[in-house]
C-alpha cells in the first residue's frame, strides 16, 4: 500500500495570529550548577511556563513549529493508518484465506451432501419400490382373504339358514309330538278310566250274577234277568261316563294322587250303589220285595253250594268267572251231582295254575284284557 505524503499548509491558524502579537520571550536562565545542581522548584517552573516563549516573539517560527507539529501528527496518523491498513490487509488476506478454505470445505461438504442425498434418494426409491411391492402383495392377499371370508360367510349363512329351517321343522314336529303326546296321554287316561269302569262293571256283574243265578229256576228267567242286568249296567255306564266328563272338566289341574284317591272313592261308591241298584232290580223282577224273602236268599245260597262259598272267599276274579261259567254250564246240561262239580273244580284249578304261571310274565294291562275277553266268552256261552 503506497504511503500518503501530507504537505504543510501555508495558511495561518488563529493561534498563530495570537502568537505574533506577543513581543519577545523572557530570557531563560540556564542553570549555573552542572550536574550536581538541585532541581528547580515549583515556582520556578510556573514562572517559566508563564513567561512567553521565544517562539511567541517570532510568528513565522511559530507557524513553522505548528506546521512541523502538524506534519508530525499527520505522519503519526499516516503511520497509524498504514498500520491499520496493514492490519486490515492482513485481516483481509486472512479472511480471504478463511473464505477460500470455507468455500473449499463448503464445496466438499456440498459434494458429500449431494452424494449422500443421491444415495439417500436411491435408498428411498428402493424402499419406496419395496413398500409399493409389499403394499400390492398385501392388497392382493387382503383381497384373497376377503374373497375367502365372503365365501366362508356365505357358506356359514347358508348353514345358519338350513339350521333355522331345521329348527323350525323340529319345532313344528315338537309341537305336533306334544299334541300327539297330550292326545295319547288323554287317551291313556281315558283307557285307564274305561279299564277301571270295566273292572267295576265286571265286579258288579259278578256280584249280580252270583246273586241272581243261584236263585233262578228256568232258562227263561235267566235270560230275562240277564237283559235286566245288561240294561242296568248300560245306564250306569252312561252315567259314569257323564260323571267322568264333568270331573275331567272340573278337576283338570289337580294332581295325580288326588285324582287317584278321588277316583278310588267314587269307584267304591259306584260299586256299592250299583250293587244295591242291581239287587233292587233283581228283587223287583223276581218279586222278592218282601224283607223276609230277602233274608232267606243268603241262607239258601249257603245251603245250596258250600264249595262255591269257599271259592268265593279265597279265589281270584278269573277263578270266580270260571266257576260261575261252569255252574251255568252244569245247570244247562243237568250236571247237578257233587262228583261232577268236584271234577269241574279240579279242572278249573289246573287251568288256573297253568294260566297263573303264564301270567307271571304278562303285564297287568294284558292280563286284564285277557280276563275281560274270557269273561265276554263266558257271557256268550250263557
Amino acid at each position: 500500500m503506497s504511503s500518503v505524503t501530507f504537505r504543510p499548509s501555508a495558511t495561518l491558524e488563529p493561534e498563530d495570529h495570537h502568537t505574533t502579537e506577543l513581543s519577545s520571550p523572557p530570557p531563560i536562565e540556564s542553570p549555573s550548577d552542572g550536574y550536581g545542581s538541585s532541581p528547580p522548584s515549583n515556582e520556578t517552573i510556573r514562572s517559566i511556563l508563564r513567561a512567553p516563549s521565544p517562539s511567541n516573539q517570532y510568528p513565522l517560527s511559530r507557524q513553522v513549529q505548528n506546521l512541523e507539529r502538524r506534519e508530525r501528527e499527520a505522519q503519526r496518523k499516516c503511520s497509524r493508518l498504514e498500520e491499520k491498513c496493514r492490519e486490515l490487509s492482513l485481516a483481509l488476506e486472512r479472511m480471504t484465506k478463511e473464505r477460500d478454505e470455507d468455500k473449499t470445505s463448503l464445496e466438499q461438504r456440498c459434494q458429500l451432501a449431494e452424494a449422500k442425498s443421491i444415495s439417500v434418494e436411491a435408498e428411498l426409491k428402493k424402499q419406496y419400490d419395496l413398500c409399493v411391492a409389499n403394499y400390492e402383495a398385501s392388497e392382493a392377499e387382503q383381497k384373497l382373504a376377503m374373497s375367502n371370508l365372503n365365501s366362508q360367510f356365505d357358506r356359514e349363512r347358508k348353514k345358519v339358514e338350513q339350521l333355522c329351517e331345521k329348527n323350525l321343522t323340529l319345532q313344528n314336529e315338537n309341537v305336533n309330538l306334544t299334541i300327539e303326546l297330550a292326545a295319547m296321554s288323554d287317551k291313556y287316561a281315558s283307557s285307564e278310566m274305561m279299564l277301571e269302569e270295566k273292572t267295576h262293571e265286571s265286579h258288579l256283574y259278578r256280584c249280580a250274577y252270583s246273586t241272581v243265578f243261584k236263585c233262578s229256576i228256568s232258562v227263561k228267567e235267566k235270560c230275562t234277568i240277564r237283559d235286566v242286568l245288561v240294561g242296568v249296567i248300560g245306564r250306569m255306564r252312561d252315567e259314569k261316563r257323564r260323571q267322568r266328563e264333568r270331573r275331567a272338566n272340573q278337576d283338570q289341574n289337580e294332581d295325580d294322587e288326588a285324582q287317584t284317591e278321588h277316583s278310588a272313592q267314587e269307584s267304591s261308591l259306584f260299586v256299592s250303589s250299583s250293587v244295591d241298584a242291581a239287587v233292587e232290580v233283581e228283587d223287583s223282577s223276581l218279586g222278592l220285595s218282601n224283607p223276609s224273602s230277602r233274608r232267606k236268599r243268603p241262607v239258601k245260597n249257603l245251603v245250596e253250594d258250600e264249595v262255591s262259598g269257599e271259592i268265593l272267599e279265597d279265589t281270584s276274579l278269573l277263578e270266580l268267572r270260571r266257576k260261575r261259567a261252569a255252574e251255568a254250564e252244569d245247570s244247562s246240561l243237568g250236571l247237578s251231582s257233587p262228583s261232577s262239580r268236584r271234577k269241574r273244580i279240579l279242572k278249573n284249578q289246573d287251568e288256573d295254575q297253568s294260566s297263573g304261571e303264564d301270567s307271571e310274565d304278562i303285564p297287568l294291562l294284558e292280563l286284564r284284557r285277557k280276563r275281560a275277553k274270557k269273561f265276554d266268552h263266558d257271557i256268550e256261552i250263557l
